[in-house]
């Protein structure tokens, strides 16, 4: 007897260590897709507001326990299967995957001869310099996402396209690349671009394996060519004539629009979320400065991703495209902003950082420490 009581107390307790693994494993997953979406879509200051922050932890504690004793205490129903003759359940799991076999090499099929439509456009378009030890698969897979970006923009806002090559200068890693082009520790590609000239990007190659299905442009190769379509709108004059950290704001919006890259949207957003308010609510943008640290580096550039997101937000997708379109008519830059979304760049800049890109708890919970 005295076995059994310790056989049954330990099958107890191994039950309330399973449920509790259970518990945490739902609680872990709605957790994590929940911020995904919510921070990425949801306005910081309106989501950590603690009137909304609380309800949403305690739903999704009551869910993960909902779910967790629900799966405990409940078992399958297989009945429908025992009245299958074990022929009929084989016939039936063949005929499934067959037909899932089926629908994931159309997937894929579609998806290469797409990047081979645009790897034969890419060749039109880009005039590739290289000396690195880069194989030949990875400089035609970053040249499909060059051309995968440059088509979704100039087919959007660039009615007639510049006849020339784009050139571009790859590097077989991110090492060679900075020994090569004596760019900051922090830079990992750039583009050059002057008046009436042909630009040049320089970045390392991508990675030969792609994502299964990939419909989005990897980041790298966006930023780029999002920063060449600007010169292209402002009709090759000089990129200067716009701030700096408003041509970041946009090349990382294009680049990192994409639902591939909810997870380092998220993360951005968290190391803002980080940083002493000081560093972060300002009543201007950001100067951007070459020989900066890297955290001030990543400041500039997480800021003016969220500061796109807020113009688009506020105003829609297209406005800050607007802003281009309209310099590249002629119009000077202030005047131009305050054409197309009716307040000054400054009196903008200064809205986001104060109502939108801050939570009140957050900026509470920094002062007190």
């Amino acid at each position: 007897m005295h076995w059994m009581t310790i056989i049954k107390i330990l099958r107890r307790l191994l039950s309330l260590i399973a449920s509790l693994i259970s518990f945490v494993f739902f609680l872990g997953i709605i957790g994590l897709v929940s911020a995904v979406f919510l921070v990425d879509m949801i306005k910081p200051a309106t989501l950590f507001n603690p009137y909304v922050l609380f309800p949403i932890i305690i739903m999704l504690l009551a869910l993960a326990a909902y779910v967790t004793l629900k799966g405990k205490k409940t078992k399958p129903k297989c009945d429908w299967l025992d009245n299958w003759s074990r022929k009929k359940q084989m016939v039936g799991l063949t005929l499934f995957f067959s037909i899932l076999i089926i629908v994931l090499l159309a997937t894929r099929g579609t998806s290469y001869l797409n990047d081979q439509r645009l790897l034969e456009h890419a060749q039109t378009q880009f005039l590739v310099e290289t000396r690195s030890e880069a194989s030949q698969g990875q400089i035609e897979n970053t040249l499909i996402e060059l051309q995968r970006q440059l088509t979704e923009l100039r087919s959007e806002y660039v009615k007639e396209p510049p006849d020339y090559l784009i050139r571009v200068r790859m590097f077989a890693n991110i090492s060679e690349f900075h020994a090569k082009t004596l760019s900051p520790d922090w830079a990992d590609a750039y583009v050059q671009t002057a008046p009436g000239q042909p630009p040049i990007v320089y970045l390392p190659v991508e990675p030969e394996s792609r994502r299964f299905d990939k419909t989005a442009p990897t980041p790298k190769p966006a930023h780029e060519i999002t920063h060449i379509v600007i010169h292209e709108v402002l009709r090759l004059q000089s990129v200067n004539i716009i701030p700096t950290f408003l041509r970041e704001s946009l090349a990382q919006y294009e680049s990192l629009g994409g639902s591939p890259n909810l997870l380092r949207r998220l993360s951005r957003r968290v190391f803002l979320l980080t940083q002493e308010p000081s560093l972060i609510l300002q009543e201007k943008p950001p100067q951007f400065d070459p020989t900066a640290s890297q955290r001030d580096v990543d400041i500039f550039y997480a800021l003016s991703y969220e500061y796109a997101l807020y113009l688009a937000d506020k105003y829609g997708e297209d406005r800050l495209w607007q802003v281009v379109q309209e310099i590249g008519n002629g119009i000077d830059f202030n005047d131009a902003f305050v054409k197309v979304t009716g307040e000054q760049y400054l009196d903008s800049y200064a809205e986001f950082s104060r109502h939108w890109l801050y939570a009140p708890v957050i900026v509470k919970y920094h002062e007190l420490k």
